[in-house]
């Protein structure tokens, strides 16, 4: 594997230069920085750290309270970040524990890199530019996805949802055709009931006069008969005749009036109805548009969330790690 630069930054410059002679051994060809942190301070927010592919990294730098680890728990979420393997005099499980999570690759101790044995350093440092490079391509791959799936996903919803609008439109026009023909019977239903309405009260008139003049004849019957006039009682017998005839003729009216006014009032109900049914689904169709555009979104917390697995699980694995040493 090609490593193109190095980074080692350490508060010790002797241990700096041991660093930089022996490890030239190994990667002749690859260029290796040193970065003295006692002359040039902690490194800022702008500093470029995108053309190192590995950084030695001290963890106790006696600059200002502040620690490797905190460096890089600070800058080690950086895409642009190399990979990190940390080197400490002195340390314990609980930092080792830390350094993992925080994205250290490999954690050494000073007193194990003799000169005879920085081999190991070699493997680790080859070892840790290999994962991180991995790891870039994995998030790369993971972004590449991500953004096809969404581009596809906004491509599908643009045309589902041009289909989904094309129903909705042909649906509320025929909604509202219904509906204006809904009002307009409606209104034909309306007239007619007050016409009903108006012959009822007609007939009910027709019936009380009808009433009235059956009573009179009754009295002008009753009349005649104590006089024993026999022409004027066989007349007034024949007007009874006539008036209980149409008496008969107004309650049937009035009966009839009657039937076509509830008959009236049904076809008006129902209509009221129809006009209610109509707004329900109307209604239905917006809800349906709106739980529709909520759609897309759902394609990106997918992609989100399989990426917060992943981090979950380095992390159980470093708890596991953990686990592990505090038993041995």
């Amino acid at each position: 594997m090609t490593i193109k630069r190095l980074l080692i930054l350490d508060d010790d410059p002797d241990y700096r230069k041991l660093l930089l002679v022996a490890l030239k051994k190994h990667f002749s060809d690859t260029v290796l920085d040193e970065y003295d942190i006692q002359r040039q301070g902690i490194p800022t927010d702008d500093f470029n750290w995108s053309v190192y592919d590995v950084l030695l990294l001290d963890y106790d730098l006696r600059q200002q309270g502040v620690t490797g680890l905190d460096l890089l728990e600070k800058l080690g979420t950086r895409d642009d970040f190399p990979a990190v393997i940390m080197l400490t005099g002195a340390g314990n499980e609980e930092v080792s524990v830390r350094a993992m999570k925080a994205g250290v690759h490999d954690y050494l101790r000073k007193q194990t890199l003799k000169l005879n044995m920085l081999h190991n350093l070699a493997e680790a440092i080859v070892d840790a530019c290999s994962r991180r490079r991995a790891e870039r391509d994995r998030n790369n791959a993971l972004e590449a996805a991500r953004k096809v799936a969404k581009l596809e996903a906004s491509k599908i919803y643009s045309i589902y949802m041009a289909k989904y609008k094309a129903v909705q439109s042909k649906e509320e026009a025929r909604i509202q055709a219904e509906r204006a023909k809904l009002k307009a019977e409606l209104q034909n239903h309306l007239k007619l009931l007050k016409t009903i309405e108006k012959s009822r009260v007609q007939a009910e008139q027709a019936r009380q006069q009808a009433q009235e003049e059956l009573e009179k004849l009754e009295v002008q019957l009753r009349g005649v008969k104590a006089t024993l006039d026999s022409n004027a009682v066989k007349l007034l017998q024949q007007q009874r005749e006539a008036a209980e005839l149409r008496l008969r003729r107004t309650q049937d009216k009035v009966m009839e009036t009657a039937q076509e006014h509830r008959v009236a009032e049904d076809v008006l109900a129902k209509s009221r109805w129809k006009l209610e049914q109509q707004a329900d689904i109307q209604r239905q169709l917006e809800a349906d548009l709106e739980k529709f555009t909520g759609g897309v979104d759902d394609l990106s917390k997918a992609a989100a969330s399989g990426k917060k697995k992943v981090r979950t699980q380095a992390d159980d694995l470093v708890d596991e790690i953990s686990s592990q040493l505090k038993k041995d």
